[in-house]
């Protein structure tokens, strides 16, 4: 009877282990539930308003799918807070940034390194469909 309890509780221990093992492994490889990253490229000029509400937006969007999220930032000279802000968010989150300048931007050599972005121009109306739970 001990030793059937304890085979019970072995067996536990070991489907435990593997689920965590397995979470960990799809955690540290960024995949969400297809297999890729969520990838964005946000285009912004002075949208120090709305980029927080976006960046946490993309991050719960991320963490609820289990992916991964991939930021490409694309700054056409904004003089607000807008590159700050993205900074402070993403500093202590799993969230790779890039952020580049809207002049030395070269479109093939940013979106070549990515597999699907979804690219977002936050001054147009039209790519907030685009912005998960915005839609």
């Amino acid at each position: 009877m001990l030793l059937t309890l304890c085979l019970i509780i072995a067996c536990y221990a070991v489907a435990v282990a593997a689920v965590h093992v397995a979470r960990h492994w799809h955690k540290k490889r960024g995949l969400d539930a297809t297999g890729r990253e969520l990838e964005y490229v946000l285009v912004t000029k002075q949208n120090q308003l709305q980029i927080e509400w976006v960046i946490r937006a993309l991050m719960m969007y991320a963490g609820l799918r289990g992916g991964r999220l991939r930021l490409t930032i694309i700054d056409d000279q904004s003089t607000d807070l807008t590159i700050p802000i993205v900074k402070r968010l993403t500093m202590h989150r799993s969230v790779d940034v890039l952020i580049i300048d809207a002049s030395d931007w070269d479109s093939n050599a940013v979106m070549q390194h990515m597999r699907q972005p979804i690219r977002i121009r936050l001054n147009e109306a039209e790519d907030w469909a685009k912005i998960p739970f915005a839609g």
